[in-house]
């Protein structure tokens, strides 16, 4: 997850980009209309919205991955077959990104 210092940070940063320039506003207008702001149940659970179970392509088992300085929530069998793929070669990836 984001922490609220660093969110804080890109937010500022999204909100001062020039608005003289079109790509910048383009950047900060995508930026800004993908929040989402959700609530946790009585039970515990968190909705996750329509639009982004779409893009994800969330059907009904998810996984949430740790991922350093966030969590990540895939589809399981979309998990499975993107982890796998990493364990094969978790070697040469590691020796590529000079780990």
């Amino acid at each position: 997850a984001v922490r609220k210092i660093e969110l804080g940070n890109l937010l500022q940063r999204v909100t001062d980009l020039p608005t003289t320039n079109p790509d910048a506003r383009r950047y900060a207008r995508h930026f800004f209309s993908q929040a989402s702001s959700e609530r946790i149940d009585a039970q515990g659970r968190l909705t996750i919205p329509q639009g982004f179970r779409e893009y994800a392509v969330l059907d009904r088992d998810v996984v949430i991955v740790g991922a350093g300085r966030r969590v990540e929530i895939w589809d399981a069998a979309r998990w499975d077959a993107a982890s796998g793929a990493v364990e094969t070669n978790l070697e040469e990836l590691a020796r590529d990104l000079g780990i």
